[in-house]
């Protein structure tokens, strides 16, 4: 890869022939008859190739291509261009670097404007869809609410499984006389009463949708809605290098947040199953309680 920075920009060229065939580039520099005048581009290749000052001619992969105040080309590594330039080098491959981002992130940027509608339109379809996103988040977050018709034993478990990002459903229970028995016996052991022991009712399925990082509502409307809307205000050719590094960086994550939306819509159409929520009934001790808490998880599914 060879870039040049030119009057119309930054452009790639095809070949290093290309740069050697200019009769100003000059392969045998003697850097101590030359001032830098600029760092005109750089490269970086698969194969080593030598430096172009007389001093050196160390081969490398990386390098600058400068020009220097009587009109010479020549190319060097950053080393190079160090000790014999010194901080004039340094500030020129900076800018150069600098310059290279900013121009290919306001490039990306304008590519960008044209699915701007395109991106709008999937997350509208993933948020609405049948048992879509926000059937999942206005569903499943009543299942960790306390105060909503959800039984308050079950939104503290199922908050306590998700906080520790467990899926087996567990009871603890006083052992029964007999239970004892079978426990003391295969210990070889005796146990003193009364004992708790801890039964595995059911893996419960789609429990992640509560992580935090998969919040369905604060991915796709505090975050991509929201930053997308504000771009759209943003022109593209009036932004600072700093804002484009942050347009860039959200634009490159949209791809990875939309997957992420996609498994948790997933996960939370398991975890709205009634065979799947159906085992924390287990935790009820009232009958009466227990009825209300199958009716509302069967309204809840259904609605």
């Amino acid at each position: 890869m060879i870039i040049l920075n030119t009057e119309r920009g930054f452009i790639e060229v095809e070949s290093w022939d290309d740069i050697k065939s200019e009769a100003a580039f000059l392969e045998n520099l003697d850097p101590s008859k030359h001032e830098l005048k600029s760092v005109i581009g750089f490269y970086a290749f698969k194969e080593k190739g030598k430096c172009g000052l007389t001093t050196c001619h160390q081969p490398h992969m990386k390098g600058f291509i400068v020009e220097t105040k009587k009109g010479i080309l020549t190319n060097i590594g950053k080393d190079c261009g160090k000790t014999h330039f010194g901080v004039e080098f340094e500030t020129l491959s900076k800018q150069l670097d600098k310059d290279y981002k900013e121009s290919k992130n306001r490039e990306k940027l304008d590519s960008f404007n044209s699915q701007v509608e395109s991106v709008e339109k999937n997350i509208s379809e993933l948020r609405h869809q049948a048992k879509g996103a926000d059937w999942v988040y206005n569903n499943s977050i009543k299942l960790i609410s306390l105060g909503s018709d959800c039984n308050e034993i079950v939104v503290r478990k199922i908050t306590e499984m998700s906080k520790a990002r467990v899926s087996m459903l567990t009871l603890s229970t006083e052992a029964t006389e007999e239970e004892i028995q079978i426990i003391e016996a295969s210990q070889s052991r005796q146990i003193q009463r009364p004992h708790i022991i801890t039964k595995n009712i059911a893996e419960i399925s789609g429990l992640s949708v509560f992580y935090p990082e998969n919040n369905l509502r604060e991915i796709l409307v505090l975050d991509l809605e929201k930053q997308l809307g504000l771009f759209k205000t943003k022109p593209v050719d009036l932004m600072t290098y700093s804002e484009l590094q942050t347009w860039v960086k959200f634009v490159d994550s949209i791809e990875s947040k939309l997957e992420t939306v996609k498994h948790t819509i997933k996960a939370g159409t398991n975890l709205l199953n009634l065979e799947n929520l159906k085992p924390f009934s287990a935790l009820i001790i009232k009958s009466e309680d227990k009825k209300k808490f199958l009716s509302f998880i069967t309204s809840l599914i259904n609605n």
